[in-house]
């Protein structure tokens, strides 16, 4: 794996855990409201930086939260 990529994989692997944190303090109703949200944001966390090119992945690193970008495009 390529220096962007573990990069990328590590910023992904933190949000991922910023993301977790939340879900675990809201009540059971809104974790079934959000469940697709939550799944998506799951597969992106463990599987984007494996699928993409070097270059994306540089390119993803200049984002804050990657895993909000990809989600909402």
């Amino acid at each position: 794996m390529k220096i962007a990529k573990f990069l990328l994989q590590e910023k992904l692997n933190a949000k991922f855990e910023e993301y977790r944190a939340q879900w675990l303090k809201v009540d059971p109703a809104e974790l079934i409201d959000n469940c697709g949200q939550m799944a998506e944001i799951t597969c992106i966390a463990k599987n984007l930086a494996s699928i993409l090119s070097d270059e994306e992945a540089e390119c993803l690193l200049c984002f804050e939260n990657p895993l909000e970008v990809i989600n909402d495009g």
